[in-house]
């Protein structure tokens, strides 16, 4: 009799330890009640389909996945939130590939997170499309965080709208945004932080994002079109910002009373109406700007500051950077204000600015400290007006940063940081690398570009697929797996340092394909050789 007890435990015992995997609406009508039925360790497999939010995970550790993308599963708020995590949610609660979308958010003082609302948790938010999602009187249009970490990672955020924090709200909180898609959203009244807000301590990480085409709109308002921060210290690195706008101040970033790290970022063709076209911070913020390239921003007032406004007793500090073909009334580039106990000071070191009798505008006791080595000269990147900011071999910037300022060890499209003696300044470092410009569509012509050092022979390879690990090789890792579709001498790099290969994609790639390629730069066995980052070439 015993022995069966202890058989019958270590069958109930055993039972308890297995996940299960549930498909809704195979065995569940809803994504809810499926939740309901689930418990720790089980995942959710949603068919195509549109089904009703709210989504509430309920503090399970469960993964929430659609069986074929957000293309094709949808989670309709229906005037409520899409989703809420708000039970102690962590990292193994997942909720990936949905479009999330038509959410008026959670009753939290004030409407917040239109297509997702997240309250002291911090789940997994990864794959998803969160769109057209509207709490124009409340916080986040499209996700909104309150004491909580989540990691919201991959997703396409556009095209929602909330008073504060058109894409994402931060309220207190520590979210990890990363390698997301957020443009088009906006933030209507009081108009702050078109794609985010980050306020009260928040102090997210906010790393390769994407960042474009968003608001702060309103006539009395509107600052930060791509990121405001208040009282906080966000980490913003390796992004890309461009054709942001706010209607005051601040095209792509505005801090008010905040401590942003700001480095490794790409920030042009933002604008704002009379206060710092790319940048604009206020009320004694204390930004580092690292490596960053700052180039095309204006002001469509006239206003102070076409790059980087500095004002009311704020002192940042600005270093191994490129502010350059801004365009503003009183400072073209930069501009420092602030008269008596409001006056700012911004200490300036090893960049490059616009060397003219109106580049550099200041105002009363508030000044400039050089730190040294600024140079004043033209940046000479490979082609600005088609939004290419990679350095050339002729330019100044090469070898000239100062390696006591490298926080990060890659650059913004994640080369090694620092390849010769002395850091480049702006956000890319001159490196081994291989990029194309164009759109990649079947039959559509495209421009493989090189970088190397000028009269390296470059063989490109094509592959299907990649090798998982990478072949270590005396040049490097090479990542596609072997043997290769196609490879071919395209050419030697040229003086300016960037080859230039014009290419067709061909008319056999079907849309959403992808096709690696990888170059390597040099002779094979030469000691200056060396295999190109691969690049994945995904037909549109």
């Amino acid at each position: 009799m015993r022995s069966l007890y202890l058989a019958i435990g270590i069958l109930v015992l055993s039972g308890i330890g297995s996940a299960a995997t549930i498909y809704v609406p195979d065995d569940y009508p809803t994504i809810q009640s499926a939740v309901i039925a689930s418990v720790n360790g089980d995942t959710i497999i949603v068919r195509p389909g549109t089904y009703t939010g709210p989504v509430n995970p309920n503090g399970k550790a469960i993964v929430i996945r659609s069986e074929q993308g957000p293309q094709a599963t949808t989670i309709d708020g229906d005037y409520d939130s899409g989703v809420i995590f708000w039970l102690s949610e962590g990292r193994d609660t997942v909720l990936d590939g949905f479009t999330i979308t038509n959410g008026r958010g959670t009753h939290w003082t004030k409407r917040s997170g239109g297509g997702i609302a997240c309250r002291n948790s911090s789940p997994t938010i990864i794959n998803n499309i969160i769109e057209l999602n509207d709490v124009s009187d409340g916080y986040g249009g499209g996700i909104f965080c309150e004491k909580a970490s989540p990691r919201i990672e991959s997703n396409i955020i556009r095209q929602n709208i909330a008073g504060y924090g058109g894409g994402i709200h931060c309220n207190n909180a520590t979210p990890e945004i990363v390698n997301n898609i957020i443009s088009e959203n906006e933030a209507e009244f009081p108009a702050c932080g078109g794609g985010i807000y980050v306020s009260n301590g928040s102090e997210p990480f906010i790393f390769g994002n994407t960042i474009s085409s968003n608001k702060a709109k309103e006539q009395f308002g509107g600052y930060g079109g791509g990121i405001y921060s208040t009282y906080s210290a966000p980490q913003i690195v390796s992004n890309r910002f461009f054709l942001n706008s706010a209607t005051h101040g601040g095209g792509a970033i505005a801090s008010f009373a905040s401590s942003p790290r700001v480095v490794n970022n790409l920030i042009y063709e933002n604008k704002a109406g009379n206060y710092g076209g790319g940048i604009a911070m206020t009320r004694g913020s204390s930004m580092e700007i690292i490596n960053c390239t700052i180039v095309g921003n204006f002001l469509t007032g006239g206003g102070y500051g076409g790059g980087i406004l500095v004002t009311r007793y704020s002192e940042p500090t600005l270093v191994n950077s490129i502010v350059w073909y801004n365009r503003g009334q009183y400072g073209t580039q930069i501009a420092v204000t602030g008269k008596g106990s409001d006056a700012s000071t911004l200490s300036l070191g090893h960049s490059t600015v616009t060397d003219n009798s109106i580049s550099v505008f200041t105002m009363g006791a508030s000044r400039i400290d050089y730190l040294g080595g600024n140079i004043r000269r033209d940046p000479q990147l490979v082609d600005p007006a088609n939004y290419d900011f990679h350095l050339t071999w002729q330019s100044p910037c090469r070898d000239s940063g100062h390696n006591a300022y490298v926080t990060e060890l890659c650059d913004f499209e994640g080369d090694e940081r620092i390849t010769a003696a002395t850091v480049d300044m702006g956000a890319d470092e001159f490196a081994y690398h291989l990029y194309h410009t164009g759109s990649v569509a079947a039959g559509s012509p495209i421009d493989l570009k090189v970088i190397g050092f000028p009269t390296a022979p470059v063989t490109l390879f094509l592959g299907d697929t990649l090798a998982d690990p990478p072949y270590s090789t005396q040049h490097g890792d090479f990542y596609l797996n072997w043997p290769v579709a196609w490879q071919g001498f395209i050419g030697a790099v040229p003086g300016k340092g960037v080859l230039v290969f014009p290419a067709t994609v061909p008319n056999t790639w079907t849309s959403g394909s992808a096709h690696p390629i990888q170059a390597l730069v040099g002779p094979w066995g030469g000691p200056s050789t060396w295999l190109t980052n691969y690049e994945d070439l995904i037909v549109e």
